[in-house]
């Protein structure tokens, strides 16, 4: 990402320090870039990171969830019209997972909704997982809308305190910064209660035939 305006705008090695304030100025690419890589199965947490770094607490949590709600829809549609039969292909090396996408014939957005909050689900993995699945995409989007929020939203404020904690470092203290490293510090117990629940949820959610375990 941080080559990213070099590569538009075909500046040189020394242009590189004015990426955060180019960035500012081009967040639609930032966006775009970011749903675009979801869609081609890249860490999504990285951009969200990055967003947090690059354009602070507000902005990177609003560019994360975004660039992560639209890289989702991409990825189902991907996966479900141009990559279905790859994919198919490739489950049937694996039962047991074939067995758990055939169990969510009946899924619905709740059901979505948990598997976004539960960090026992890798994201690229729910993304094609879920196009594989006789799932709506009204459903899909509907429980991606309400669940993406919660992990883009702590990720970026990842990023974010992290930049927060290099300029306390370089200038000392300031309240903007501070305070954005406490709700960080309090937003990471919400986080991990909130995966908890919605694990335990889905135990009571999935069908039977869902459980990979046997």
């Amino acid at each position: 990402m941080a080559l990213l305006p070099l590569l538009v705008g075909g500046g040189g090695a020394g242009e590189a320090a004015e990426v955060p304030a180019w960035m500012a100025r081009h967040w639609w690419l930032f966006l775009a870039a970011h749903s675009l890589a979801i869609a081609f199965a890249l860490p999504n947490s990285v951009f969200c990171l990055t967003a947090g770094a690059l354009f602070g607490l507000g902005g990177g949590a609003l560019l994360a969830t975004g660039g992560t709600f639209f890289g989702a829809l991409l990825a189902f549609g991907t996966g479900r019209l141009l990559l279905a039969r790859r994919l198919r292909r490739w489950t049937r090396r694996f039962p047991a997972f074939g067995a758990f996408l055939d169990a969510l014939g009946e899924a619905d957005a709740r059901t979505v909704f948990l598997t976004r909050l539960s960090p026992l689900f890798p994201f690229a993995a729910q993304n094609f997982g879920w196009s594989l699945s006789p799932v709506r995409f009204r459903s899909y989007a509907l429980g991606s809308f309400f669940g993406i929020p919660l992990g883009a939203v702590f990720f970026a404020h990842l990023g974010a305190a992290g930049s927060a904690g290099a300029v306390l470092a370089a200038s000392g203290f300031s309240w903007p910064e501070a305070l954005t490293l406490i709700g960080l510090a309090a937003t990471f117990p919400l986080v991990r209660r909130l995966g908890r629940l919605a694990d335990r949820a889905l135990a009571e959610t999935l069908p039977p035939d869902a459980n990979t375990e046997d």
